[in-house]
């Protein structure tokens, strides 16, 4: 999209051509991490104790969303359970989907779905599966 808009990067006295490096540098250093942290800084100012409306559980659930990389509750809150790689704890959530579970909690999901989810961590590095264990 930024090379068929011909976007442009300051570059001394004259402008340059955008290119995908580019923009991946912006993903990765700007919305990864400074983000993340202005999410935390207001979400410290507007929520400063742990008492709230409902609106502190969505600003806190966008904050973690940009701090993992996850994009949903369930997910969030298998990768905190101790499932802390992205792929795995979606990989994980989609298989006990895919059975229609629908909760945001990934620990009673694990006691309704574990043969499934011991499947999904089968080829995974042994760390997975004592994680389960612990569950």
């Amino acid at each position: 999209m930024v090379t068929s808009l011909k976007g442009t990067k300051p570059f001394g006295a004259k402008r340059r051509k955008l290119n995908e490096e580019d923009v991946l540098w912006l993903c990765q250093s700007f919305f990864a991490f400074d983000c993340a942290l202005v999410a935390a800084a207001i979400g410290t100012i507007l929520f400063h104790d742990d008492e709230g409306d409902g609106n502190q559980k969505h600003v806190k659930n966008f904050q973690k969303s940009l701090k993992y990389g996850l994009a949903d509750a369930l997910t969030i809150s298998c990768y905190e359970l101790g499932f802390t790689d992205r792929c795995i704890a979606q990989n994980m959530t989609s298989a006990v989907r895919k059975l229609g579970y629908r909760s945001g909690s990934f620990r009673s999901a694990i006691a309704n779905h574990r043969d499934v989810i011991q499947q999904e961590i089968v080829t995974m590095p042994t760390y997975f599966s004592e994680v389960l264990q612990g569950h």
